[in-house]
């Protein structure tokens, strides 16, 4: 049978809330991939900037001034990431 594709796409493909409860909203990418790309938001909605990840990064948790994740390389091997956050 043929399924008829979608016209329409989401806007996002992820949202998490961090630590100090500021809204991040991850990017739409096709095939299910992580999203790279993040826009940040205060709880009023503001714009507070955009925040691009590695490559095959899912992030588990987002603190004050860290991101914790799993980073998957080219052979599938998993390891554990922490990044550094530095607020303007």
């Amino acid at each position: 049978s043929n399924i008829p594709l979608s016209k329409n796409k989401p806007a996002f493909s992820r949202i998490m809330i961090d630590e100090v409860g500021n809204i991040w909203i991850g990017e739409h990418l096709p095939n299910w991939k992580e999203p790279k790309k993040w826009w940040v938001f205060d709880l009023d909605g503001q714009l507070l900037g955009e925040i691009k990840m590695p490559e095959s990064f899912r992030i588990f948790e987002i603190g004050h001034d860290y991101v914790l994740g799993k980073k998957t390389d080219e052979d599938g091997f998993e390891s554990i990431q922490i990044y550094g956050l530095s607020k303007p």
